[in-house]
């Protein structure tokens, strides 16, 4: 059961990030406008095995603690732990965004 619950709440966060994400940083033409970077598509599944293998981060998008700790997923971390960790991570550090 709670397997099938991880999974969901995975599904819901994808496609959720994918939303929120792509509205905010891609403006009207669909890609940032700095980079002409697109975001990603994640399946919930590759990103569990991606978070999980260490391959990619998982970072709640809300600025706010407490409303991440209720949508808190599995091997999450909070948006200010990722801003801490920031200045030390790769240029090519996969990271998933999520939001519920």
């Amino acid at each position: 059961m709670r397997g099938n619950r991880n999974i969901l709440a995975y599904t819901l966060a994808i496609a959720l990030m994918i939303c929120a994400c792509s509205a905010m940083s891609a403006g009207a033409s669909g890609s940032d406008t700095k980079t002409g970077i697109e975001p990603t598509r994640v399946s919930p599944e590759d990103a569990q095995k991606a978070v999980k293998a260490g391959d990619a981060l998982l970072v709640c998008a809300y600025e706010k603690e407490a409303k991440c700790r209720k949508m808190n997923l599995e091997g999450a971390m909070f948006r200010k732990e990722f801003e801490a960790k920031l200045p030390s991570l790769s240029k090519d550090q996969e990271i998933i965004f999520y939001c519920a």
